[in-house]
């Protein structure tokens, strides 16, 4: 397994580090969070740059880039905001999953959009009564004539109200299957007709927002189903390792720049009559942090190369996604507590970035939801 980056890789890093540093100074994100403010301004400077064409294929207008591309960005896009990172990466999630699976219809018309920053997406599975269960989703979508319509409700999804936003909605189609069949993803506009939209109050992703959703009697066209009708949850398994990865390499960029921030404030703070850093006990906390920063580096790594060479990696995602989010969340409350009272402050990072660490920690599949398939595989013999 090669570690080394290419030249265009490195490049990609630098470029992509640059605009970050330059849009989303940590002022800025802070204000952003508090105020829940959607960075519209900031995913919008992404299109020029060729951001959201990178991972749409060569024959659709995009670059056709790998796993290892995606990790890279994942990684320095998160540096200041895992919330700037999600933005993003809801866009390519669509694209993603209309490239392999969607109609020509469908490729036509959203990856030229989303390409040119025109389109994003958000996807709403999770509901009132069904979270890590998801498969036992209630939100109907019965078809009729040529319009299928839906009644239902769906809660925690995230930047269902963003501009230029399509909902892709979990919904069943069909009563008569097994639990895991009878799935289906729509698009439905997010200012579809009977679909109302409830903020929620949350301690994560709070420029982004997340939502309520509830659908009353809201028709879209026949051929707004993704792919085939009733095969919506293999659409979502296909895609869950990338994004896995993609969660655990945009907590990675978090945590590095949390570490950063915590031995800066070690450097400089004195008690006692010298510097934080200079006591034994907290260099073994710092110690532990590092090589804890580093093993999650490695994991998103692995994975990456094992995505971009089609080498199954259900066990190798699951244990990056939940190692890398609880290092984040690791990071961020040994910050909170070697800062003291101002670890505590919105004026220092640590509060914001615990928080957002715990909002990675329970989307996309909570950490025991990765500890059951880890072990699972491991007793299959997987």
């Amino acid at each position: 397994m090669n570690f080394d980056f290419t030249d265009e890789q490195k490049m990609l890093r630098e470029s992509v580090r640059n605009f970050i540093e330059r849009e989303c100074k940590p002022e800025l994100m802070r204000k952003f969070d508090l105020e829940r403010i959607y960075p519209t301004e900031i995913l919008a400077k992404m299109a020029p740059l060729g951001w959201y064409s990178a991972f749409t294929p060569v024959e659709h207008g995009g670059q056709g880039l790998g796993p290892m591309e995606l990790a890279i960005m994942s990684e320095e896009v998160a540096r200041f905001s895992p919330s700037i990172a999600t933005g993003y990466y809801m866009a390519i999630w669509g694209v993603l999953n209309i490239a392999k699976h969607g109609s020509p219809a469908h490729k036509d018309y959203y990856l030229p959009r989303v390409n040119e920053g025109r389109q994003t997406f958000s996807f709403s599975m999770t509901e009132p009564d069904s979270g890590s269960d998801a498969a036992s989703l209630r939100t109907r979508a019965v078809l009729e004539g040529d319009e299928w319509v839906i009644n239902g409700e769906k809660v925690f999804s995230t930047q269902a109200a963003a501009p230029n936003n399509t909902i892709i909605l979990c919904a069943r189609t069909d009563t008569s299957s097994t639990k895991h069949k009878g799935i289906s993803l729509l698009f439905v506009p997010h200012d579809a007709k009977g679909l109302t939209m409830t903020r929620l109050t949350t301690m994560s992703r709070r420029m982004l927002g997340n939502y309520a959703l509830s659908f009353e009697n809201v028709r879209v066209p026949r051929d707004a189903v993704l792919g085939e009708p009733g095969q919506g949850w293999s659409y979502i398994v296909d895609h869950l390792e990338r994004e896995r990865m993609t969660v655990a390499a945009s907590c990675v960029g978090f945590a590095k720049q949390t570490f950063a921030e915590i031995v800066d404030y070690l450097r400089q703070r004195k008690q006692f009559g010298k510097a934080l850093g200079e006591f034994q006990a907290i260099q073994h906390t710092i110690a532990d942090l590092k090589v804890a920063l580093d093993c999650a580096e490695m994991l998103v790594y692995k994975v990456a190369w094992m995505l971009e060479r089609g080498i199954p990696c259900n066990t190798e995602a699951a244990e990056c996604k939940l190692f890398c989010t609880e290092t984040q969340v690791k990071i961020a409350f040994e910050g909170m507590r070697l800062l003291g009272g101002y670890g505590l402050t919105e004026d220092f990072g640590m509060a914001r970035a615990f928080r957002e660490g715990m909002g990675a920690v329970t989307g996309g599949g909570t950490s025991n939801i990765q500890r059951n398939i880890i072990a699972r595989n491991i007793l299959r013999g997987n």
